[in-house]
């Protein structure tokens, strides 16, 4: 399991790749060091997960 610590300032996305065999990502983000998750907008409709922890599917049906 990688632990990436990104600063990236204001941006409007992340990309990544993933094998073929991976089937789920777990992510826990913090934003400005904070862990909650109505901070957090994922996809273009901004929704936040549940709680942060969360998981996603890795290759999701558009």
């Amino acid at each position: 399991m990688a632990t990436p610590k990104l600063t990236i300032g204001k941006t409007d996305g992340l990309s990544f790749k993933v094998s073929d065999e991976t089937q789920t990502l777990n992510f826990k983000l913090l934003v400005a060091g904070d862990d909650e998750p109505t901070k957090i907008m994922i996809g273009a409709r901004g929704d936040s997960p549940r709680k942060d922890p969360f998981d996603l599917p890795a290759h999701p049906k558009e």
